[in-house]
């Protein structure tokens, strides 16, 4: 089953993805249509306004794109809009179900 999911304002367009990494790369290549610019020369922009420096984990990349289009997960009743980053950062079987 899906995990993950990114739906596109413009279109209403829902993409799912089983993994983060997966969903990271859409928003790459996302990212590259929708500003023409790299995911590091997003950053590096973002990094002039203010905001942290990205890392490898693509969090502050991930939560970023978040604002302009919709992540998520998908649960056994539905989609829910969250920060995708702290639930992969926690969907560990040391931090239980």
């Amino acid at each position: 089953m899906n995990k993950y999911y990114i739906k596109d304002p413009n279109s209403n367009t829902v993409m799912k993805f089983k993994t983060y990494d997966e969903t990271v790369l859409f928003l790459e290549k996302y990212c590259a249509l929708k500003f023409k610019k790299t995911r590091t020369q997003y950053m590096n922009d973002a990094v002039a306004l203010g905001y942290s420096p990205d890392d490898q984990s693509a969090t502050q990349f991930v939560r970023l794109m978040s604002d302009t289009v919709e992540v998520g997960v998908i649960r056994e009743h539905g989609k829910m809009r969250t920060d995708i980053t702290t639930i992969d950062r926690y969907n560990k079987p040391e931090f239980g179900d």
